[in-house]
């Protein structure tokens, strides 16, 4: 009975966790949330099938659900998440997901048709007294792919946080936590571990990946902290105070004021809009993660393609490269009115946008701006020049009349500076 009840809290658990991290992923569909939401239902699926082992005994039905999502899916779903996490070009995230997929696919096939061997009882089965040699070196596979995908990704991390990289020891207790949830979830499935270490291995597996995802999601404490300051704007004479918030009238003798950066998440409270007529501007500079610009560029073509689609009342929404700085980019942005302002920052492209960009970031400054003079230009582009009508001068033409003793006949006389009259 104790390893019904183990077996059937962890069970609960697992799933319970998985659903709360589903329901916090979905909105920003964040690669290695939704691998590791993978590994958690896997998980729950695993724990499942042995409560029903244990307590009315293990069947060959229970024995390939288990070794389907506990030996096969959910340490693949793992180190999957853990490469989308920690991999920076597109080619080895992209490279990660083929080997994982192609490799699952055909261990699916092989694990659901091979025949199983043996008699079943209460005591939890092992792969080699059931399956033939195929299937275990498939599952061997899947767990050296997971093993060496997590010592990798921790490897590089490591070299990352020698180098002053700022995002990696915040992701190195993430990998941490997720590394040793890949252990516990390989060892119980290769027998190492029996009775009711084995569920209770793989439910701690289960709230280690949970506690490790949740430190990454958005809308936790840090992610309303400052970032770093911009490191090259003290050249500048912009006046930026140490908290990088920009602020106005700091030596000039007006009042102060600060801007939140715009690619962190938007507080609770509504943020403060300019008021009164006129149009107003803003420009953000974004200091990058080398290697990000890519995905930060992406982000960037997708929230300004859905502004130029649906906010009527951004005048300029662009994104900027900088000469001989491949990680710096400018963001100038245009309102008609406060009005365009308010609704700029409540739209959800704008938001998704916030969160997404900001494990790419890693420092900005912000400007807000507010329009005394200027011109733009109409969207359907500039409108062609109007040449200015000249009516033409229509002489008279006289006739000269030719009489030995007549006077001449008048001329018109055109003065200077004037148009004649016809």
């Amino acid at each position: 009975m104790l390893n019904v009840a183990v077996a059937l809290l962890a069970t609960l658990a697992a799933l319970g966790g998985a659903g709360l991290l589903v329901s916090r992923t979905l909105p920003d569909r964040q690669a290695h949330l939704l691998a590791w939401c993978g590994t958690l239902f896997s998980l729950g699926i695993t724990l499942g099938a042995m409560t029903v082992g244990f307590a009315a005994g293990f069947s060959p039905a229970l024995l390939r659900a288990m070794e389907l999502f506990g030996s096969l899916i959910a340490p693949l779903a793992l180190a999957l998440g853990v490469v989308e996490l920690v991999g920076r070009t597109v080619q080895a995230r992209f490279a990660a997901r083929l080997i994982a997929l192609s490799y699952v696919i055909v261990a699916v096939v092989i694990i659901l048709l091979d025949p199983i061997i043996g008699t079943f009882g209460k005591s939890l089965p092992k792969v080699a007294g059931h399956y033939s040699s195929l299937p275990g070196m498939v599952l061997d596979g899947a767990h050296v792919f997971a093993v060496v995908s997590l010592v990798s990704c921790v490897a590089v991390t490591a070299v990352r946080s020698n180098r002053n990289d700022r995002q990696a020891p915040e992701t190195m207790v993430t990998l941490g936590m997720v590394a040793l949830a890949g252990v516990l979830v390989v060892a119980t499935m290769r027998s190492f571990l029996a009775g009711p270490l084995a569920p209770l291995a793989l439910g701690g597996a289960a709230a280690l990946v949970w506690f490790g995802a949740s430190r990454l999601l958005p809308g936790r404490p840090h992610d309303d902290e400052e970032p770093e300051p911009y490191e090259d704007m003290s050249r500048y004479p912009q006046p930026y105070d140490g908290d990088q918030r920009y602020t106005m009238g700091q030596h000039s003798g007006g009042a102060q004021r600060a801007v939140q950066p715009s690619f962190a998440p938007p507080p609770p409270q509504p943020m403060p809009i300019p008021h009164g007529p006129g149009q107003y501007g803003r420009i953000t500079i974004y200091t990058l993660l080398d290697g990000h610009a890519e995905v930060f560029d992406r982000l960037a073509a997708e929230v300004a393609r859905a502004v130029r689609e649906g906010e009527p009342g951004t005048v300029v929404y662009t994104c900027h490269s900088v000469d001989n700085a491949a990680n710096q980019r400018i963001f100038y942005q245009l309102f008609r009115d406060a009005r365009a302002v308010e609704e700029h920052t409540r739209q959800p492209h704008v938001q998704r946008f916030a969160r997404e960009a900001r494990p790419h970031v890693g420092g900005t400054n912000v400007i807000e701006l507010t329009v005394n003079a200027g011109k733009v230009a109409p969207a359907g582009g500039p409108r062609p020049a109007v040449q200015p009508t000249v009516r033409p001068t229509v002489q008279p033409t006289v006739q000269p009349t030719v009489q030995p003793t007549a006077q001449p006949t008048a001329q018109p006389t055109v003065q200077p500076g004037r148009w004649p009259h016809g």
